[in-house]
């Protein structure tokens, strides 16, 4: 059995296929099956970005995307 979902991987950088695959009745952790990168993996970077960008505001650090505009 297979549970399967989209997320983004941050390996690959696009939206893949998500899988988890059941054996001898335990569920191995949901991975990418392009490259492998478990789910567990993006969700800390997803939540390391999210502190960085809580840091830079506290610090009135602009966004990357102000500072393009700027240049």
């Amino acid at each position: 059995m297979e549970l399967e979902k989209i997320l983004y991987c941050y390996n690959c950088k696009e939206e893949t296929v998500y899988q988890k695959k059941r054996s001898n009745n335990t569920y191995m952790d949901s991975h990418c099956r392009e490259c492998g990168c478990f789910e567990w993996q993006n969700r800390a970077v997803e939540s390391e970005a999210k502190k960085w960008a809580e840091f830079n505001l506290e610090k009135g650090i602009p966004d990357y995307e102000e500072v393009q505009k700027i240049i």
